[in-house]
């Protein structure tokens, strides 16, 4: 397995620091590429031989380096034109914890860009560093 040793993050004159950062961006986009790469690989991989076990009728398989076996996943799902349905059930029964927490950012923002107050909701803002071309 490659491993990379990263370069201590120092203290250091503002363009070398600038440098620094724009050398690190681009060795992430390219892992990031690699990994996106190699994870479609394996996907391909695990589908083969998933495919491969069913054929055979096998539950398992494996060797002295690797032992996989065929599991069931089970996902729940709402059909699309049902999702009124749900919000009915959800609301009757007070079955909010079965809904992520998490907002929509981008309804939130819209709704507030056009004046709407909702309640609960406030803006925090904080300072980040954002990256551009110069």
């Amino acid at each position: 397995m490659a491993t990379t040793t990263l370069p201590a993050v120092q203290a250091t004159d503002l363009a070398t620091l600038l440098a620094d950062l724009h050398k690190a961006d681009a060795t992430v986009e390219t892992l990031a590429a690699n990994l996106a790469e190699w994870k479609a690989y394996v996907t391909a991989l695990e589908n083969l031989i998933l495919a491969t076990m069913q054929g055979a009728g096998l539950q398992s398989a494996g060797d002295t380096l690797l032992a996989v076996h065929i599991g069931r996943k089970v996902v729940y799902n709402c059909h699309g034109t049902r999702w009124p349905d749900l919000y009915d059930y959800i609301k009757a029964n007070d079955a909010f914890d079965i809904l992520h927490r998490r907002l929509s950012l981008t309804a939130i923002r819209a709704r507030f860009d056009a004046g709407e107050v909702i309640p609960a909701i406030e803006t925090v803002g904080f300072d980040v560093l954002k990256r551009g071309k110069p």
